[in-house]
């Protein structure tokens, strides 16, 4: 029994969308649209240790339950409820969000809030942790003697505390860790000893903040610290601490370009033998580390990669990709008898299967955002195109058509079609090979989608990350009009009809794409986009709270004492008068990581100037959207701006400004 989320939420979805939809707007589907904001299905499952049972929490569109599912039946029915609970002057809305298998019988599972430990049944049997600043759990202790979870609980943003919790009674222990500022990584040998930690020190009296690494040789012996860092080095740091003696399991780009595995010499303090690497390509996780060799190692270049050295599962893994073709395939559970299947791509945000090895039996039993019709997505497809320098840049496109660059360059049968660059936030983040919401929104409009990952991007090496410090509205702007110019140059994007959006640092580049190359584009979309780099450094925002945050922020973007100068020179907010395109200006109200101040002072600052602009505040939103109503406020907004602007080429570009 799958939990009931019913078609009338479906509806009320559509009605959401399609109700308010102007004439002039008619020809989106507001079926489709509606299956893209509803967030309905299967988010989360883990296969207990003896495969016998799957736990999965499932979400309506409201609340969130915990769903147990036998997997000899396949049967399934609802254990946990999402509930609102008044404890004195706490009120609490819970709602499951992650569980770990104790054991066959014994799950602990997150409720935000709380954790709990409770049976198949759903019934509680102890409570495990209670904190109205946050619990989070970080995994299980394979301890000889008892078993017990790991429970990291977080108090506020200023500490962390570490403890050790037997599930069965509740009874917990606190974790020691060094006297030196904030615990922020860690690390436990195979029986469930803390013995690495990572700290940072943002002392007032010091000028810089610091990252120190600690080590101890056991539970009891004192902690020893290992080396000291600048916020802004490549420090190493811990994943597990292995049976061999003075030695640590790290991950670092220290001497290299990628990110990889290494052994640390706690005696000689340096890195050691690489373990795992790839010359081109981050590690973004590897299993098996309390074994005596890796069961797998995965990269995450354009397409995430995962490589098994053990034969059992390396057999699986190539069992289900045959049957499960272009998707990432990701395994938990026994290879040798039930396996859990978690399967993901650019047309599906998430499915779940059971693989019973013995009987050969594949069967899927939910998906995340189960209102999608999958066959409706549109492929993404990963190329590269070369900068003005001549560096590769690495980039997703989607077609309407779902054809791949390489099949749509060369194809004189297809036509130029109107394009959306979409960049990508951080700027010291990336896109992924995966689903996207506003991508399948727009390519089901009929709009190509470029999501260029320009020089300062992260996965594609220290060198290309580091390319980007310091060149906001320089070279990695270059690198985003080297791509818009690439498409044209190879017919697959119509000139005259080219669109530039992004969100946070995305924001500020189609703000700065609109004055830097005005002859791209015919309009621009902002959400929550830094509009002053002088100002960034200024604001009320949660970032410049954070000393820490501040000294990165110097060290990627550059020192405002010293480079006001050359911030001015790229900021849109001192460059208006140049904008010849109509600008949409989103922000949320309630935004601490770009307060809502950036959009509001480009807005007067527009209309000062006389230029066309359109705004639209999303009320009770911070950085992003997280309500639904806010998300179909902003589609149907999106599509009308870029409908009016982006029309069939009639010989001439809109008028460049128009007032308000």
């Amino acid at each position: 029994m799958f939990y009931s989320i019913g078609f009338g939420r479906i509806f009320a979805f559509s009605c959401l969308f399609g109700l308010s939809l102007p004439a002039n707007a008619q020809q989106s589907d507001p079926a489709f649209i509606a299956s893209l904001l509803s967030p309905q299905g299967y988010v989360n499952a883990k296969i207990s240790p003896d495969g016998a049972h799957v736990a999965v929490i499932a979400f309506n569109g409201f609340n969130h339950a915990l769903i147990m599912l036998d997997t000899a039946t396949m049967d399934s029915k609802i254990i946990g409820k999402a509930e609102r609970v008044e404890e004195g002057f706490w009120i609490l809305n819970r709602q499951p969000q992650d569980i770990i298998w104790i054991d066959n019988e014994v799950m602990a599972v997150d409720f935000g809030a709380q954790i709990e430990a409770m049976n198949l049944e759903g019934k509680k049997i102890a409570l495990l942790a209670e904190s109205l600043e946050g619990v989070q759990m970080i995994g299980k202790v394979e301890a000889t003697q008892e078993q017990s979870v790991q429970v990291l609980v977080a108090y506020g943003t200023s500490e962390k505390k570490l403890t050790s919790i037997d599930p069965k009674t509740g009874k917990s222990s606190r974790l020691s860790t060094p006297d030196s500022g904030k615990l922020i990584d860690w690390a436990f040998d195979k029986h469930g000893q803390l013995r690495a930690v990572t700290m940072q020190n943002s002392s007032f009296w010091k000028e810089t903040n610091s990252i120190s690494n600690w080590y101890r040789k056991n539970a009891l012996s004192a902690w020893e610290k290992l080396e000291e860092f600048k916020v802004t080095d490549d420090y190493w740091q811990p994943i597990f601490v292995p049976d061999q003696e003075n030695s640590i399991v790290v991950t670092s780009r220290q001497g290299r370009n990628t990110h990889a595995i290494f052994r640390y010499d706690t005696q000689k303090r340096t890195l050691d033998e690489m373990m795992a690497g790839h010359p081109t390509e981050d590690i973004a996780s590897i299993t098996g580390l309390k074994q005596t060799f890796f069961e797998s190692v995965s990269t995450q270049g354009l397409f995430r990669q995962t490589v098994w050295f053990d034969s059992d599962w390396s057999r699986i893994q190539a069992t289900v990709d045959l049957a499960l073709p272009n998707s990432v395939n990701r395994l938990s559970g026994n290879p040798k008898t039930k396996v859990l299947v978690y399967s993901y791509s650019d047309i599906n945000p998430g499915s779940w299967y059971l693989l019973d090895v013995e009987k050969l039996q594949f069967t899927h039993f939910g998906n995340e955002r189960s209102a999608l019709d999958r066959k409706q997505m549109h492929k993404m497809s990963a190329f590269t195109y070369p900068a003005m320098d001549g560096t590769a840049i690495p980039a997703y496109l989607t077609h309407p058509s779902n054809s791949s660059v390489d099949d749509l360059v060369g194809n004189e049968k297809r036509q130029p079609l109107p394009l959306i660059v979409m960049i990508h936030g951080g700027p010291i983040h990336r896109d992924h090979w995966e689903w996207n919401s506003e991508v399948q929104l727009l390519s089901q409009e009929g709009y190509v989608v470029l999501q260029p990952q320009f020089r300062g991007s992260t996965g594609f090496g220290k060198n290309f990350e580091t390319a980007g410090y310091g060149q906001w509205g320089l070279m990695m702007q270059d690198d985003i009009t080297a791509g818009v110019k690439y498409l044209i140059e190879k017919g697959i994007a119509d000139p005259n009809r080219v669109c530039i959006y992004g969100a946070s640092f995305g924001g500020y580049a189609a703000m700065w794409g609109l004055i830097k190359t005005p002859e791209l584009y015919r309009c621009g979309i902002s959400f929550a986009g830094v509009s002053d780099i002088e100002y960034l450094f200024k604001d009320d925002s949660d970032s410049n709270e954070s000393r820490v945050t501040k000294e990165i922020m110097r060290y990627t973007i550059g020192d405002l004492k010293l480079e006001k100068e050359k911030f001015d020179q790229v900021s849109p907010l001192k460059h208006v008068d140049q904008i010849q395109s109509p600008l949409f200006l989103v922000h949320g109200s309630n935004d601490r990581r770009v307060p809502i101040s950036h959009s509001l002072k480009m807005k007067a600052a527009m209309e000062k100037n006389h230029k066309s602009v359109k705004w639209l505040e999303l009320r009770n939103e911070g950085h992003g959207i997280s309500h639904i109503n806010s998300r179909g406020e902003f589609y149907r907004e999106l599509l009308l701006f870029l409908k009016q602007y982006l029309k069939p080429d009639t010989g001439q570009k809109e008028p460049k400004a128009s007032p308000p």
